[in-house]
């Protein structure tokens, strides 16, 4: 492959990317439901708009049990785990 070549796909790519992650966060700002994304890590990345309008505000890199009830937390992260052990399966 020419560098050329190599240069347009990574240009391609990226032009992808940006127009993804764009239709993404009109999603989260339109969506009209509370969603979260959380990393493996339970950390809280994103959050749509309609989080805030129901108190949840500023959840962005805190963790679930920064958050909730610890009873509360584990259940969610307990599910969360048996969400990722099916995925990789």
């Amino acid at each position: 492959m020419s560098h050329c070549s190599r240069h347009h796909r990574a240009e391609a790519g990226e032009a992808a990317l940006t127009e993804s992650e764009k239709r993404f966060s009109v999603f989260m700002t339109h969506l009209p439901a509370v969603v979260f994304i959380r990393t493996r890590q339970a950390v809280f990345c994103r959050e749509s708009v309609s989080a805030g309008n129901f108190g949840w505000r500023e959840c962005v890199g805190k963790t679930t049990e920064e958050l909730l009830p610890s009873e509360v937390a584990e259940l969610m992260m307990a599910d969360d785990r048996r969400a990722l052990t099916e995925v990789q399966r």
